[in-house]
């Protein structure tokens, strides 16, 4: 089920940042709440200390996922990583509650010794408990775009703070990444962190935070027309070379000439391993709108990043794209080296023109 991230929201809306070469310096505040002395408000228990800091630390937990996703372009300082308990009179939150409220009076009742300034983010962990989230209404994941700070909610061991890919999509979008959408749904695209899947960000979004280069970028400059061109594309967890096939259909008249593709191999292995089966083996097509992956360092609202029509399954012939011009043929996945072979054509009016090169 992918609960644990459809509700998650956006806080903030800014530019990008660098997401390369990045080391993470994490502080986690697992707040919980005591009862004031002739206040008509209620104690609330914490999450876990322990279990939230082997979630991040332990084997397979969000360090390794961060490190396989990125190809060790971001990282977690394990030793940095502090989970740290704050108790919060509950006279904080008795009249309002907001995100906002609750990291205040967790600063303001953190412990001295402690500064917030040595860590790059800072990461609030809400109790569980319904009376508190009715009145707090917290999202399983919320998180500045851009900025340091996000929130979790620690309702059980699938949502919020427990669940991978609500963390790695809260925060990237510390790094201006937006959601993953499919079908006009804001979080549809289950094949990402940033949509409501447990897996790695998608070829765009790879693409975005500069972790992965295409194997080929194809524009009318580069792509012939009415001809065959055959690609090997491997699946986007051997990158971070050549990890997609990225197309920019300049071709089009300038006001049909909206939107890039980008084509990418998602296989169950790595940062993948908890990929959907819909995805796994399967040729992944997603679009974006092309003014802003044209300027990448200018984005500064929601590029739209969607996954159109259905996971391409190996052996499609004739998948064709008739917006942009093109037409596919999907070759059989070779699961020995974890690679498909994709053939693409532009046509100007009709498929029948493609044809393939002469030898």
């Amino acid at each position: 089920m992918c609960s644990n991230i459809t509700n998650a929201r956006i806080y903030l809306a800014a530019a990008p940042m660098i997401a390369t070469n990045v080391t993470l310096r994490v502080l986690v505040m697992v707040v919980s709440i005591n009862k004031t002395p002739g206040r008509r408000c209620s104690a609330v228990k914490g999450a876990n200390v322990t279990q939230i800091k082997d979630a991040f630390l332990g084997p397979g937990g969000y360090a390794d996922f961060f490190e396989n996703c990125s190809y060790g372009r971001m990282v977690f300082d394990r030793q940095m990583l502090t989970v740290e308990p704050i108790v919060i009179p509950c006279i904080e939150t008795n009249l309002q509650c907001t995100p906002e409220i609750i990291s205040n009076a967790a600063m303001k009742y953190l412990p001295q010794e402690i500064s917030t300034g040595e860590y790059s983010h800072l990461l609030y962990v809400f109790p569980d408990d319904k009376e508190f989230g009715n009145k707090c209404n917290p999202s399983p994941g919320l998180g500045e775009v851009p900025g340091p700070n996000s929130w979790y909610w620690s309702s059980d061991f699938d949502k919020g703070i427990f669940s991978k890919g609500t963390v790695m999509q809260e925060i990237l979008h510390n790094f201006g990444l937006y959601h993953g959408w499919r079908n006009k749904d804001e979080y549809g695209d289950a094949s990402t962190c940033m949509g409501s899947g447990q897996s790695c960000p998608s070829a765009p979004e790879l693409w975005h935070l500069g972790w992965a280069t295409p194997l080929a970028q194809l524009n009318s400059s580069t792509f012939p027309v009415a001809t065959y061109m055959n690609f090997t594309l491997p699946a986007t967890y051997l990158g971070p070379m050549g990890a997609m096939i990225k197309i920019q259909p300049d071709w089009l008249d300038t006001n049909y000439y909206t939107k890039n593709l980008y084509l990418s191999l998602r296989v169950k292995a790595a940062g993948d391993k908890d990929l959907y089966e819909d995805f796994n083996g399967k040729l992944n097509i997603h679009e974006i709108n092309s003014t802003m992956d044209n300027s990448r360092d200018k984005v500064g609202n929601d590029p739209f990043v969607t996954m159109i029509g259905e996971r391409m399954t190996p052996g499609s012939n004739n998948v064709r794209l008739v917006p942009y011009k093109l037409l596919l043929h999907i070759g059989a996945f070779n699961d020995r080296t974890s690679t498909i072979m994709v053939t693409i054509c532009r046509f100007v009016n009709g498929p029948d023109e493609c044809t393939f090169a002469a030898l």
